[in-house]
């Protein structure tokens, strides 16, 4: 962002990411949302590099093969091709059209 006095160009602090790690191991423990497999990798929905924080309604249980999937072909191929992974986004409220994705409570961390 530019000063608005100097037009110069000046970096902003990047915020701190506050890990949950109670949550992510919660995660861990949990089956696959795609196939069912055991010993998941928490997959941010929105990724942490784009800002996306460390709960519940951001976290999806992926096991590596469908966690690598989903980095592979982008999320909105995988839910297109994962019915069950879809309604399950919707459920916990995600709002999923053809321009975006997005849940109205992590609006606010942005």
């Amino acid at each position: 962002m530019a000063e608005p006095e100097t037009g110069v160009m000046t970096p902003h602090p990047k915020k701190k990411r506050v890990v949950n790690k109670e949550l992510l191991q919660r995660i861990r423990l949990l089956p696959c949302a795609n196939c069912g497999a055991g010993g998941s990798d928490p997959h941010h929905i929105i990724s942490r590099g784009a800002g996306g924080v460390d709960v519940e309604e951001n976290v999806l249980p992926l096991c590596r093969h469908c966690h690598s999937k989903i980095h592979s072909v982008g999320i909105r191929k995988f839910i297109e091709k994962a019915a069950h992974v879809r309604i399950l986004l919707r459920r916990s409220g995600w709002v999923i059209n053809e321009k975006e994705i997005f849940h109205p409570t992590l609006l606010e961390y942005n």
